[in-house]
């Protein structure tokens, strides 16, 4: 999770990998409404942790400013466009 001025600017997303380890795939940034942004940060707030959940390593640009939290919470994220350039990955919906 990134904060932006007190507000979620990004999430950080993840997947298990072969061996069962969460590795980094990436961030979503658009597709936040106001509404969700609310929703999401009273959500992540109880699940801060000091160090990061994945097993791979984050982007200094994306890790610089992270706030992590435990990853129990699962979203749907849809890629408009998957030939470089790519667009960003956009937030579908959280459960």
């Amino acid at each position: 999770m990134f904060l932006f001025f007190g507000y979620l600017g990004f999430l950080l997303l993840g997947m298990d990998d072969e061996q069962d380890r969460l590795a980094y795939i990436g961030h979503v940034g658009t597709g936040f409404t106001q509404t969700v942004l609310r929703d999401l940060q009273q959500r992540l707030e109880p699940l801060r942790r000091p160090n990061p959940p994945f097993a791979s390593l984050v982007p200094r640009e994306h890790a610089r400013h992270a706030v992590w939290v435990d990853p129990v919470l699962v979203g749907d994220v849809a890629f408009l466009d998957a030939r470089p350039p790519a667009a960003p990955p956009l937030l579908q919906g959280a459960a």
